[in-house]
Parts: structure tokens; sequence; C-alpha cells
């Protein structure tokens, strides 16, 4: 089976980790056919169900190998990602509008709590489902970085992903090429009360 992994934390090219590195890290924990589509710690490899939860382990142990530190995989079959870009759960919020983002956490995490997530002007819960939190922020308002929706327990366990990231993994996964432009999720506040660009790749 196909799946995508999504590692937490980590820009191909920096601390040691090429690409031509985190691919044998791949093919040494076990998965094939590999894959590493753009620079923001995303993965396609293929292997049986039954041996994924050792694979996703040897890859990061891999990559804690690599670059000091330990980073979570997140991972979903391939079709998940084809199925959720088909489904569009953003088609409410225009990209004109709005910048799209989405959380990702383990499978085996605790399921997100809908009845935690705060409230926050700019900022809106498009869905909240036990290990995705969909997120759309106002491109027209200064407002903190989407992540601020993320509770506080899961904040430090998830990875999150543009929509157009998202978009692109589901067309190279099912063999095409299409590119979506890439979309920032705005500006986070720094401690003097200014902005900073947060941009999620």
């Amino acid at each position: 089976m196909r799946y995508v992994g999504l590692v937490r934390n980590v820009m191909l090219g920096r601390e040691g980790l090429h690409r031509d590195v985190l691919l044998r890290v791949v093919d040494a924990a076990g998965g094939r056919s590999a894959a590493s589509p753009l620079t923001t710690g995303n993965l396609m490899f293929d292997t049986a169900p039954s041996r994924l939860e050792d694979v996703v382990r040897r890859l990061e142990d891999g990559i804690a190998a690599v670059i000091g530190r330990r980073e979570p995989v997140i991972v979903r079959e391939a079709a998940w990602f084809r199925d959720l870009v088909a489904d569009d759960p953003f088609a409410a919020f225009p990209i004109d509008r709005w910048e799209l983002a989405i959380a990702f956490l383990h499978l085996r995490s605790a399921p997100l709590d809908p009845a935690a997530v705060p409230r926050i002007d700019g900022l809106e819960a498009v869905a909240v489902r036990p290990h995705e939190l969909f997120m759309a922020g106002r491109r027209d308002v200064r407002r903190p970085g989407a992540t601020f929706l993320l509770p506080r327990p899961w904040r430090d366990e998830a990875t999150t992903r543009s929509w157009s990231t998202v978009q692109r993994l589901a067309a190279v996964s099912s063999g095409g090429r299409q590119c979506h432009r890439t979309t920032s999720i705005g500006s986070m506040p720094s401690a003097g009360g200014r902005s900073k660009p947060h941009t999620w790749a």
C-alpha cells in the first residue's frame, strides 16, 4: 500500500537531511519505492499495512540519527489524501480571502477535543476531526498563526501543511504533476507586537 509521511519540523537540505539521505533512511526502514516531493519533509513509500508501525518507528529512529533529535513521522494512506482533496473541505473559504492549512496528528494520539479549540479573531476552525484540525486565517487582518487554534496538549505533537501542499501531495500520489500555488498562513505577532511572516509550504 502507498503511504504519505509528514515529518514534523524539518526542511530538506538542513541539518544534513538532504533528499538522498532521507530516501536512504526510508529504504533502510523498510519502505519501498520511496519519493520525497517538495522540501517540507514529505515522504511517499510503499509497505504492507501490517509492517507500517515498524517502518515508521525505524524511520523516526533514522531521522533522529541524522538531525540529532526525534521528530514524529505522521502517516496517512495516499488514497486518503486524494479523497480529502476531492471532498474539498475548504470550499466555503475562497483562497483570495483565506489562508488554509491542516494540522495532522498521529493516529495513535489522543483525539482532538473540539471543545478545547479556542476562539481567536481572524482564525476559523473549519473542521475538527479526531486527528486533523482544518484551519483558515483571514488575509485582511493581523492575527496570530493558525497553530494557535491547536489546544496546547496537542500542539507539540502536530505537524502542519498548507492546503496547497496537501493538494500537491494528492496529485503526486496519483502520478500527476499538478502544482497549486503555495499559500502562507498569515503573520504571527512577535513579543514586541509587530507581526512576522509565518508560512507553511
